[in-house]
């Protein structure tokens, strides 16, 4: 991954501080002109340059550089300094279908990063969102490639206090223990409860106390469970589709976990509530077959379950208390009446207790 000084405002990115970008990242081009098209303000600054070049170089004409430029940027430093290292550094090297990136770091003299990455539009993908819930077969595919992720990283000796990953940490490390207790302020956590999301929830989840007490044991589970590389957050807000079909992943909050960390959370979160009741245990056997397959371990289905109804307490949380700067007040009502519904369909207090 190498070093570019990022400016503190999007808009001060130019032809030249482009050049540098992809200069650094391995082409060897001369970029002839760079229009910026647009810029789109949420989690993270999104802008789309339209460039030309003095040769072919096998580059798109558009290309998207998303970083931490906004005001609430520095306190959400670690997350997109972990998105850029993932570009920079471990998609080359996993399964996953994302996006290509032209060049991805970290502010050598700060805390901004960026990825530079192709502008999917125009490759015609599909972009999900909450409101389309998948299909079976989506899912499926989905859980394959989530499957080969967590085989191929499963306890990887490259975690290690001197490994390449050392920098990953565990979901429920130091940052997630600071990011809950903000949230769960009595104060701040009561007026999310008043808010559409939290009257999409049965009261039963609303104590304040449990919630905490919920995601503490969830960190104790994750903690003594084997780990892998998770991709952290695979909402279908963060997730699209390729031209022909096969799914692909965005916006990664890479996280050293447990694998039902995040196979619950994808599938509650991706499927329509009547169809997750009829779908989710052949759902999580068929994970449980692709990870055997891929060379993870057997787990066997009678574990994982419990495991899957733990973790329902951690997506609930989540978009319980998730900012309209993030989501949309309809998208996080959507996700926490998903995970509300679910967490009592499988007794998730009973199943922390």
């Amino acid at each position: 991954m190498e070093t570019m000084p990022l400016p503190a405002s999007v808009y001060d990115i130019d032809l030249d501080w482009l050049e540098g970008a992809i200069r650094a990242g391995g082409r060897d081009v001369e970029v002839l002109s760079a229009k910026r098209l647009d810029v789109i303000h949420t989690t993270c600054t999104k802008a789309r340059f339209e460039l030309s070049y003095d040769r072919e170089a096998g580059l798109p004409a558009r290309m998207i550089l998303k970083g931490a430029f906004e005001d609430h940027s520095e306190r959400l430093k670690d997350m997109y300094q972990s998105e850029a290292r993932f570009y920079g550094q471990i998609a080359p090297e996993v399964p996953l279908n994302c996006p290509r990136s032209f060049w991805a770091g970290i502010d050598p003299g700060g805390w901004r990063a960026a990825v530079l990455m192709e502008d999917l539009n125009e490759r015609n993908v599909t972009f999900c969102r909450a409101q389309e819930p998948f299909g079976f077969d989506h899912v499926r595919q989905r859980l394959e490639q989530l499957a080969a992720l967590h085989a191929s990283t499963w306890n990887s000796p490259k975690f290690a206090d001197t490994g390449p990953w050392s920098w990953i940490e565990p979901r429920f490390g130091a940052f997630t223990g600071g990011y809950n207790d903000y949230y769960l302020e009595p104060a701040r956590w009561n007026s999310y409860m008043e808010l559409p999301r939290g009257l999409a929830v049965s009261r039963q989840l609303h104590d304040r106390d449990w919630m905490a007490s919920a995601l503490a044991r969830i960190g104790e589970l994750e903690a003594q469970d084997p780990f892998c590389l998770i991709h952290g957050d695979t909402h279908p807000g963060n997730l699209y589709i390729d031209a022909d079909g096969t799914p692909a992943f965005l916006d990664t909050a890479l996280s050293r976990s447990a694998w039902w960390v995040e196979i619950h959370y994808h599938i509650i979160a991706s499927l329509d509530i009547a169809d997750r009741r009829r779908w989710e245990r052949a759902l999580l056997g068929h994970y449980l077959d692709r990870l055997e397959a891929e060379g993870g371990p057997r787990i066997h289905f009678d574990d994982a379950w419990q495991r899957y109804r733990q973790g329902i307490a951690y997506g609930l949380f989540i978009f319980l208390i998730n900012e309209t700067t993030f989501q949309t007040e309809a998208t996080n009502t959507t996700y926490t009446a998903r995970f509300g519904t679910a967490a009592l369909d499988h007794d998730t207090i009973g199943a922390l207790a």
